[in-house]
């Protein structure tokens, strides 16, 4: 803690992703932050299932477990209900 106190004062500038932790660093540190909201672009949409799927499908092979084994196992498309 000492450390971080010593050295925020000799650093030119300082980022947050929130008001609130600007707030709590002026208050408890006395530093002032610049607030640097962590959002995506207006342009991202969310992805449809489909293409998600597809995704997975091509990553699949390189997703292991450290052991080497597969993160999931292969199923064959799911059946319909009856």
């Amino acid at each position: 803690r000492l450390y971080e106190a010593l050295l925020g004062w000799s650093l030119d500038g300082h980022l947050c992703v929130t008001a609130a932790m600007s707030g709590w660093l002026r208050e408890h540190w006395s530093v002032r932050a610049e607030t640097l909201y962590d959002r995506p672009p207006a342009f991202f949409r969310p992805t449809p299932l489909e293409q998600r799927h597809e995704l997975l499908r091509r990553l699949r092979p390189a997703l292991v477990a450290p052991g080497g084994a597969p993160l999931w196992e292969e199923k064959g498309p799911p059946s319909s209900p009856r």
